[in-house]
């Protein structure tokens, strides 16, 4: 925290630009509303006609001209539909601050309403952009549910997410970091009519932190500009088998210089998973018994989310901001499995009858504070932000179990077992972040962040006929310091766009119960060419190096127990992993055609681990020598009629996973296969006000580290209406109507084999409501706290 002071001090950079400049804000004489796009002219005094200097207001009527002489002005305001206005002016050596109320013309005009929709899917030089405001496809979907039906988004039954069949991928809300334990609990609270947009980011910039090598998710939320009181209710019901509730408000107040924004969502609802997983134990003597253990599981999971934030206007060019939010949730679950151990002729030896209630407690807090800078004209700005983050989870478990002889040769044997974890984290986020406009279509940026992250961990571990001597206690601490700065230039010709880039990262990071301490520089490059060669084909390359360091909890060497012969453990030893990444993007009108590969060192994936003389299997994090990945994707939108529009997306990838040290159950792996995925969105805008969508999206099998994960498929259909010039809406919807949602999987490498497959209750019947008052959502607020709060995957 020794560099603190040094992002801070940038501040001072703007001081000597303050002076001799005039702003305001534009807004209507009648309703006090901004407005958007004026024209604003600054004149001498002595020639209506001589033009110093012009501008036009931004979308919530601001306006700023500076570097002007002391002097006599004639300052000019005009819009369509409005009378022009002239205000003499008398500009010193200090800031003058004129509000402009323009007054409309009684002249009565012709009203001609235009209604333009940007298309589904967009792509972007340095991202691909799901609009999904005001589309059918989002009514009635929660942020997890549109995620599923993103391009090139994968969300698998446990609801971990992939990107282009990349995984360890950040998922940003407004530009900051959703916390991994608490990323299910936040996208099923948003409602859809909170967002705006979904930007999938595959190759990021020096800007961004180094982090996710698997690419950036990031949710834009709808921005509240109207004045006074507006905001959105929701409320949605889900039947699957058992019933999920969802409702939630939105409020967000504006007036003058000052804007107060809120939100609050709270779900209530129950879950069931299936699975049966078959796997190898070794019996000694060179015999195997096979374990066949088929699981229920039962959640019963209450989440609360809010926010509470304000932003404040100090002048036309400042704005200062703070905000608050949190995250509660409350899970306690059952979970029943009755397995069988088999011999070598198949034939049942002994049942075991496993009962656990699996419970956790999560509160997380965040503080966020920040300063907002239009330095000049030019477009210059300075952004700074300081940033806390308290998190607490609380998980126990208690698991019984009864071993019953088949044959009846030895008594019933009988084991249970305690285990709670505790897990406190801290986390101070500081950022500066300066942009500069050295001449037109020439721009730097630059800037610098330091985290400090302090977490105490203790696991309490209570055991009766029990396998495994873990201690009763474990105490642990974790502190890290990541200190980082960029470079990024961008030059912007006529048809070409080049952006080169260059990121440094100092990690200092001490592990207590192992006397780890590790202290590291890396540096990460990143690269970007973009050229239009006509006005419908446009090609860009690009390149970046990314880091992804383990989760906290991966790191922490404490057991928890799943079942008698299953248990998690951290890996103190696990190393951050290294990817480099290529992309070639060509966009021929609204079709998308991309080529990317990808290498990766170190990866990390799930390990497992098998005890011989216990037959414990122990499931842990590791590192693969590399993974490799070389994909290819078309969008492909196409309208087919007024009425009827549909938007494709076609993937094909290759993923490789390879290690030569025999961590793999003690033998080499060097194992890929092909895949691909098919997304496809059908809208209908139907009779009597009525619009229907249905959304079809197929995966074929993939590679996942040790696992061969089978296909999956699902349709969604969905008809809804919206009443009262819009404000109200209603959906019924039905996802994955074929309860073809489930998957299988396996692995055979070494001493480790097993097969399996999960099923759950993805077959849902939704009704969804929500009402809209005043004129938008609410605002979306930044902050920096990226990586740092994505590892929080407790």
């Amino acid at each position: 925290m020794r560099k603190l002071p040094v992002l801070f001090a940038l501040i001072t950079i703007s001081c000597p630009l303050f002076a001799q400049r005039i702003g305001g804000v534009v807004s209507d004489a009648a309703t006090r509303q901004p407005l958007a796009w004026v024209t604003i002219s600054v004149l001498k005094a002595t020639d209506t006609t001589s033009l110093v200097k012009g501008t036009l207001a931004a979308e919530n009527g601001s306006y700023l001209l500076d570097h002007l002489k002391p002097g006599n002005y004639l300052l000019a305001a005009q819009m369509m539909g409005y009378a022009r206005q002239l205000i003499p002016v008398e500009l010193a050596t200090t800031d003058t601050t004129i509000n402009i109320r323009l007054t409309a013309e009684t002249k009565q005009l012709v009203v001609v309403t235009v209604r333009a929709s940007k298309p589904l899917v967009e792509h972007r030089p340095d991202k691909l952009v799901f609009n999904i405001e005001n589309s059918i496809v989002a009514a009635g979907n929660d942020a997890l549910e549109l995620l599923k039906m993103t391009p090139m988004v994968m969300v698998s039954a446990n609801n971990s997410i992939r990107l282009k069949g990349k995984d360890n991928v950040l998922v940003m809300l407004d530009g900051k970091i959703v916390p991994g334990e608490t990323l299910a609990d936040v996208l099923q609270s948003m409602s859809p009519e909170q967002i705006s947009k979904i930007e999938l980011v595959t190759t990021p910039s020096a800007s961004s932190d180094a982090s996710a090598t698997g690419g950036i998710i990031n949710i834009i939320t709808k921005k509240g500009t109207g004045r006074g009181l507006n905001g959105l209710v929701n409320a949605s019901a889900v039947e699957s088998r058992y019933g999920k509730y969802n409702g939630g408000i939105s409020l967000n107040y504006r007036r003058e210089k000052i804007n107060v924004y809120s939100t609050v969502n709270g779900r209530d609802g129950k879950a069931y998973k299936n699975e049966e997983i078959t796997r190898a134990l070794n019996a000694g003597n060179g015999l195997l018994q096979t374990l066949e253990m088929p699981t229920e599981l039962f959640r019963n999971a209450r989440a609360t989310t809010g926010k509470l934030g304000v932003d404040y206007t100090l002048n036309p060019s400042n704005t200062i901001g703070l905000s608050v939010d949190g995250i509660f949730s409350r899970s306690n679950n059952n979970a029943i499995a009755v397995s069988s151990f088999k011999n070598d002729t198949n034939d049942a030896d002994s049942i075991l009858t496993s009962k656990s209630r699996p419970a956790n407690n999560t509160n997380y807090t965040n503080y966020d504070l920040y300063f907002k800078s239009k330095l000049n004209a030019r477009g210059d700005q300075l952004a700074l932000d300081l940033n806390q983050t308290h998190f607490n989870s609380d998980t126990r478990q208690i698991v019984n179990t009864t071993i019953v002889d088949v044959k009846g040769g030895t008594p019933d044997r009988y084991a249970s077992s305690f285990n709670s974890t505790r897990a406190i984290i801290d986390i101070t986020n500081a950022q500066a972040d300066y942009s500069l406009t050295i001449k037109p279509g020439f721009s730097l940026g630059t800037g610098c962040k330091d985290v400090f992250t302090r977490s105490a961990n203790r696991s309490a571990n209570e055991q009766e006929n029990g396998l495994n001597p873990e201690p009763a206690q474990n105490e642990t601490s974790y502190k890290e310091n990541i200190f980082a700065g960029y470079l990024v230039l961008t030059r912007q010709l006529k048809t070409v766009r080049v952006q080169a880039g260059l990121r440094a990262e100092h990690t200092n990071a001490w592990l207590s119960s192992t006397g780890l301490h590790s202290s590291y520089l890396d540096w990460f490059p990143s690269a970007l060419v973009s050229k239009k060669i006509t006005d419908k084909y446009q090609v860009t390359l690009s390149y970046t190096c990314r880091i992804n360091r383990p989760a906290y909890k991966a790191l922490i060497p404490f057991v928890i127990p799943i079942d008698r012969y299953s248990q998690e453990k951290g890996n103190p030893g696990l190393k951050p992993e290294y990817t480099n990444s290529f992309e070639l993007v060509n966009s021929i009108g609204k079709m998308i055609f991309t080529l990317a590969y990808t290498h990766t060192r170190d990866a990390i994936a799930d390990f497992i681990e098998q005890d011989p003389q216990t037959r414990i299997w122990t499931f842990t994090k590791g590192n693969f020598s590399r993974r490799e990945n070389v994909d290819g994707t078309l969008v492909l939108p196409v309208t087919i009629a007024r009425w009827f529009t549909t938007d494709n997306t076609l993937q094909g990838f290759y993923s490789s996973f390879a290690d030569k040290s025999g961590k793999v159950g003690g033998a080499d792996y060097d194992q890929g296969k092909f895949s691909c995925t098919i997304n496809s969105i059908n809208t209908f805008s139907l009779p009597l006000n009525l619009k229907a969508d249905l959304t079809a999206i197929y995966n074929s099998a993939y590679i996942d580290g040790l696992y061969q994960i089978s296909g999956s498929s699902m349709i969604n259909v969905g008809l809804s209406r919206a009443f009262f010039e819009r404000k109200l809406n209603a959906k019924l919807a039905v996802n994955d109507i074929f309860h073809n949602g489930g998957y299988h999987l396996s692995s055979g490498t070494g001493s480790i084999h097993l097969t399996g497959h999960q099923y759950t209750d993805s077959r849902q019947f939704v009704l969804a409501v929500s009402y809209k008052f005043g004129k938008t959502a609410s605002p979306n607020s930044r902050g920096g706290n990226e990586d740092a709060k994505g590892r929080l995957n407790l």
